[in-house]
């Protein structure tokens, strides 16, 4: 068909140039307002203007005691993250499982959940490790959270070495860890 001309659109050259330089928004997502709901096109906007979110960082946390966490939103933030590595797993697609995986070590929702159970819930809570440290009050414990619990450059201590007696008149070995060490390991995936 060598006679056939192109489709050109309609409207002037000016407008086409305009058009051309918008984004195609098909199938995005709109951005989403201060209370989480999409924001909706005004239809007092020609189709050369765009909508520019308002994204504003945050340079602190917004909690600054242990006792101001909210530890139900720890908790289910933990369990979402082990629950979508779990469906990832059974699915069997691995790259997601890695990513997950690196996810759910870096989430500060673990590291804050394992500070918790380790010198707060633990049996062993007023032990302490090799470094004579023991993490007994909120103050302490927020300490430690702040030292930046990451796997990064982590190098593991040894372990504190105790004689346990037994029921039958013999010592029976066991070994203390260090408590970051210990939060570090506990940020295991598979619990």
């Amino acid at each position: 068909m060598r006679g056939r001309k192109k489709r050109t659109p309609s409207g002037n050259r000016a407008e086409r140039a305009a058009q051309a330089a918008l984004p195609n928004l098909k199938g995005c997502r709109l951005p989403s307002g201060p209370d989480g709901r999409e924001l909706k096109q005004r239809p007092s906007l020609r189709r050369c203007e765009t909508v520019q979110p308002c994204i504003e960082r945050t340079e602190e946390q917004p909690y600054t005691t242990w006792a101001d966490l909210k530890w139900h939103a720890v908790e289910g933030n933990v369990r979402r993250l082990q629950e979508r590595l779990y469906r990832a797993t059974t699915n069997k697609a691995w790259r997601r499982v890695k990513n997950l995986q690196k996810l759910l070590v870096r989430a500060t929702s673990n590291q804050r959940r394992a500070i918790r159970r380790i010198p707060q819930e633990n049996q062993g809570k007023h032990t302490a490790g090799i470094d004579g440290v023991v993490y007994d009050t909120p103050e302490a414990r927020w300490r430690l959270f702040q030292e930046d619990l990451s796997l990064k450059g982590y190098k593991p201590r040894p372990v504190k070495r105790v004689s346990i007696p037994k029921d039958n008149g013999k010592q029976r070995p066991r070994g203390i860890p260090m408590c970051p060490a210990y939060c570090l390991s506990f940020q295991d995936v598979w619990e």
